[in-house]
Order: C-alpha cells, then structure tokens, then sequence
C-alpha cells in the first residue's frame, strides 16, 4: 500500500502542497533560530537550509483529535491541518522539523533513532520522552514565555503551556540535573550522552528505564482522555455517565504517575549526590541546587513530599557537616609535624617543674 491510500485510509487526505516559496521561508527561519537558540550546538546553517528546504509539505484534511502539524519519516513529508494560516505556521513546523533533523535510518530506510526514542530493537524506547525533549526545545526556538498552569490537580510552571506541559514540567527536572546542553545535544543529533549521564547521576540505568517508562504512561492516557472526551461530543451516545468516570479515573491515574516521576527524578540524584559530599564547599553547593529544585517541581495540594524531603535532608547535611568538621580537627592533629609534638612534651614537663619549685 502506497503512502497516500494509507493516509486515505487513516482519514487523511491531501489538499495541496505547499508552495516552494513558502518552505524556503520555514527553512531559513528556523535553520536561523537554531543556530542562534543553540550556539552551543555548533550548528552549520547552510546544511540544515539544504535539509529542510527539501522536505515535502502539504495541507491535508485530518480526522478530529489529531495534531495541526505531523512529520512522517517514510517520505520526508510535512502535513498541515488545511485552513492554518501562513504566519502560523511556522509555530506547529518547528517541532516536526526537529523530529526530521534528528531522524536515523538504516541502509534500508527503516528508523532507527529519534533523538531519545529508540527503535532499533523489537521495542521502542523513549518516544513520550523524545517528544518532550523536542517540544522543549521547540519552546526556546518559538521564544515562549514560561507560565505557571494547572492540570489534573498540578499547579506548576512551564515553557509549553499548551503542548505536553507536563511531560516538559519532567523534563525540565532532568535537565536541572544533567544541564540542558547535554539534553539539547543528544535530543539534536540521536546520541545516548543524555541516557548515560542521568543514569551516571541519579546511580543506576534502571531509574532512567522507569522515568522513561513513565513519560510514555502520561503520554499514552492523555490520548485516551481525549478520545473519550471526543466521543462525549456525541448526543446520541449513550453511557456518558461511565466515560465522565473513566475520564476521572485516567486523570487521577496521570496525577499519580506524575508525583512518582517528580519524586524518582529528585530522591534518586540527590541521594546518589548525598554519597559524595566531602566538603564544606561540596555541602553548600548541594543546600543550594536541593534548594533551586523547587522551582521545578509540580505541586498537588495536600502532597508534602518534596517538603519532607528536603527537611530530612537538611538534618542529613547537618550530621555530615558536624562529622566532617571533627574529622577535620582530628586529622589535624594526627598529622602534625613530629618537631611540634616534641616541642609541646618538653614544654609540658618544665611547666610542670616550675610548678614542682613553686611548692617547695
């Protein structure tokens, strides 16, 4: 079955293609943006031009539910919701863009990295958490402002308000802990830098495997949420009743995975962190990076589990700084020079006969 009757099949037809004036505009803008978003990333913008203005896009039809842009890897292809005006559609590009410059094939066309995702196996790895990744970066392309919003009982802030906000709330924690260079830069060009140094932080890969595992359960009951919602448009449905309680479920559902996610990404690198500190300086750099990682989280009124964590710690570093202290002056002592203790016995003993005189 060629690409065009699977759309067709799939509910989606093509209108028209875009004209080639049009793409050449989308790819200078955005080649531009990268390269001036992400200098860090030592990007050639005559090569991502090339690229991008190659791809095909097109204005379809689309069933009700489905995004305004969608990228399909199998013929470098760019479709738009038809009827989105010109000036926007730049803002919906931008992310699909980023799914096609960080797409890796085989000899045979078959994909085999997404940036995070992984399809070379049997199963696919990280695709909920691609996603995020890319619609992060796609927020400081697009310049967007962060915004502090609420869903399912979250209230937290973030650089996507619209588009996966709480899978870009988690992932900025991630990158709070590995940098958002490491990130950007393996989101960018499919590497495993980012897997390899979360798990290198947080003491093991298996955290990673479960925060990945995570982002795709949001992600996945967030589409079931919205293809229930669409069926209640219905009037003649019947059993609304059961939907709305299923709805609720699933929200609870994405509410709790969420707190798990939240606090395996914090307890994990912190308590690996904890292990290492040595100093006072080591101390106070870790106070303060505890500290700052309130501005990340998602807070669910009633939860205090990032609170009584962070006072737990906060008595934890104290016995470490008092035991670290101690240690210090003992060495200290210990490892005086042999001259000074000598000095400090003979002082010791004509004191002590002076003494001795004084009484006779």
């Amino acid at each position: 079955m060629n690409i065009e009757k699977k759309l067709k099949k799939d509910g989606i037809e093509i209108i028209s293609p875009l004209k080639y004036s049009t793409i050449q505009n989308l790819a200078d803008s955005i080649s531009t943006n990268l390269c001036n978003t992400f200098p860090e990333l030592k990007l050639d913008y005559s090569t991502i031009y090339d690229k991008l203005s190659s791809l095909s896009m097109y204005y379809i039809t689309m069933p009700e539910g489905m995004s305004e842009a969608n990228y399909l890897y199998r013929n470098s292809s760019i479709y738009f919701k038809y009827g989105l005006e010109e000036e926007h559609l730049e803002k919906f590009a931008t992310h699909e863009c980023l799914h096609f410059l960080q797409t890796i094939t085989d000899d045979k066309g078959h994909l085999l990295k997404l940036g995070l995702c992984d399809l070379s196996g049997y199963k696919v790895y990280g695709l909920a958490l691609n996603e995020a990744a890319v619609q992060y970066m796609t927020s400081q392309l697009l310049k967007e402002h962060n915004d502090t919003v609420k869903y399912y009982g979250i209230s937290f802030n973030t650089c996507s308000p619209l588009i996966y906000p709480l899978l870009c709330c988690l992932i900025s924690q991630m990158a709070y802990i590995t940098s958002e260079y490491i990130l950007f830069n393996s989101t960018f060009f499919s590497t495993e830098n980012f897997k390899k140094k979360f798990s290198e932080l947080c003491g093991s890969e298996k955290v990673y495997r479960k925060i990945e595992e995570n982002f795709n359960t949001i992600f996945y009951t967030e589409e079931k949420i919205i293809q229930l919602s669409n069926k209640l448009s219905d009037d003649n449905l019947k059993g609304k009743k059961n939907i709305l309680l299923k709805i609720e479920k699933l929200k609870q559902y994405i509410t709790s995975t969420f707190l798990e996610t939240q606090n395996l990404i914090y307890s994990s690198y912190f308590n690996n962190s904890f292990e290492s500190l040595f100093n006072k300086d080591s101390i106070s750099n870790f106070r303060n990076k505890l500290y700052r990682f309130k501005n990340y989280l998602g807070t669910v009124e009633g939860d205090n589990s990032f609170d009584n964590y962070y006072l737990d710690m906060m008595i934890k570093l104290d016995d470490r700084d008092n035991v670290l202290q101690n240690s210090t002056y003992l060495t200290t002592i210990k490892s005086r020079h042999p001259l000074l203790i000598i000095l400090d016995k003979l002082r010791n003993l004509f004191t002590r006969k002076s003494m001795e005189n004084e009484d006779l």
